[in-house]
């Protein structure tokens, strides 16, 4: 099945990514120790410029989506428990062996080594990300909780608009 793209969903589409790419900047800016954002902030830009622009906003709707209740009430055991990078890594591991996205869509693969250093960098920054949530400011707490409540917000839009 393939999804005939509207002017909307490709809006849709690019917003997301966009603020996707954004919320990893402004995370590394706060943690510049995590050198491994950068690798996944390059393997995100791959998969929109090179790959499949949706791999992105369908892998976070099935893995980060469906926390949005705990997301919206700013749960910080869901960073303390390094549970958000969990399921982020899960998603890029199951985007590997997945035929299809999300939405249904025939998907190109992200290159096979680029997902695997991927892979590898985001299981090490785990640990260092629980550090670092306890030792950010309640405002720049704030501002990620509000990024991740945007892109939750833009996923919605996106699956109403290819329905």
């Amino acid at each position: 099945m393939y999804i005939i793209m509207t002017d909307l969903t490709i809006i849709l589409l690019k917003k997301f990514n966009e603020r996707f790419i954004l919320f990893i900047s402004y995370f590394r800016k706060l943690a510049p120790e995590m050198k491994d954002l950068i690798l996944v902030e390059d393997g995100l830009d791959f998969c929109i410029q090179r790959g499949n622009p949706e791999i992105p906003i369908s892998l976070f709707y099935k893995y980060i989506y469906p926390y949005k209740k705990e997301i919206y009430k700013k749960n910080d055991d869901l960073f303390r428990t390094n549970f958000l990078m969990k399921k982020i890594n899960e998603a890029i591991q199951k985007s590997k062996t997945d035929k299809e996205n999300y939405f249904g869509n025939k998907k190109e693969f992200i290159e096979e080594s680029k997902t695997e250093t991927i892979q590898l960098k985001i299981s090490t920054s785990i640990d260092k990300a629980r550090n670092i949530w306890d030792s950010l400011s309640q405002p720049n707490r704030d501002k990620i909780w509000k990024k991740i409540q945007i892109l939750i917000k833009l996923s919605e839009k996106y699956v109403q608009s290819i329905k």
